[in-house]
């Protein structure tokens, strides 16, 4: 992976706002689940119980290192962390609290389930009447 690529990866782990059209599929999802229905998702119920151990936000970042990068060499580039064995280790311990294995179809449920996290936790559609003007705090999902 270039240095361009990584600092674009970096920056895209990064962002508290997403254009409507980066969402794809899940635009649909954001236009109709509701906050307590994503909270009752399994995968996500496992994501929020593996934020609250020791090490949670260092491997919910590495989770999504690992699904924006590919592999473990290119999530340990975007995390700038120099042992590729680290990540190796967080990705270990994250599936033993989430019930599955980064496998394709792991990969699949862990995408979907951050994915669904990152619309339960705050973000907001601009132009959605159900949703006030967000602060510059909240994740922001323009159209």
């Amino acid at each position: 992976m270039s240095r361009r690529q990584q600092m674009m990866l970096q920056a895209m782990l990064r962002k508290a706002w997403w254009m409507w059209d980066d969402l794809g599929g899940f635009a649909v999802v954001a236009e109709s689940v509701d906050a307590s229905a994503i909270s009752d998702v399994a995968d996500v119920v496992a994501l929020d119980r593996l934020v609250g151990t020791a090490v949670g936000e260092a491997s919910v970042r590495t989770l999504e290192a690992l699904c924006a990068s590919g592999s473990i060499h290119g999530a340990a580039a975007l995390l700038t962390l120099h042992h590729h064995r680290t990540v190796a280790a967080r990705i270990a311990a994250a599936e033993h609290v989430l019930g599955f294995r980064h496998d394709p179809t792991g990969q699949v449920r862990l995408v979907a389930a951050l994915a669904l996290r990152r619309l339960r936790s705050g973000a907001h559609l601009i132009g959605d009447a159900r949703n006030p003007m967000p602060s510059s705090h909240d994740q922001t999902f323009t159209r």
